[in-house]
């Protein structure tokens, strides 16, 4: 996962056209750089809705990606794998979270 984290920070500096720091990405979370850092480094945590969205945002994710960082931070079932709309998320996507 934290693989996942530093490659999607890596692509929302580039569309921004400048870095985007771990300190950056913590701020705007609410939380410390130490505490985003070691979230990059796997030391996952779960955490509440609010901050699920807050480091969604802060890393630009689309939906696909947002339901890929879900389950390891939240530690449930992601709400599409229950849902009848299921068959808009993607192939691949839906048989991950299956398998999970």
């Amino acid at each position: 996962m934290f693989q996942l984290l530093r490659g999607w920070r890596e692509r929302a500096a580039r569309r921004r056209g400048q870095v985007l720091s771990q300190l950056e990405v913590a701020s705007m979370m609410g939380r410390s750089e130490r505490w985003y850092r070691e979230l990059e480094r796997g030391h996952l945590q779960r955490f509440d809705a609010r901050l699920f969205a807050s480091l969604a945002d802060a890393l630009h994710l689309t939906a696909d990606e947002r339901l890929v960082l879900h389950f390891p931070v939240t530690g449930g079932t992601p709400w599409c794998v229950e849902s009848p709309g299921l068959e808009e998320v993607s192939g691949w996507l839906r048989s991950f979270l299956r398998e999970r």
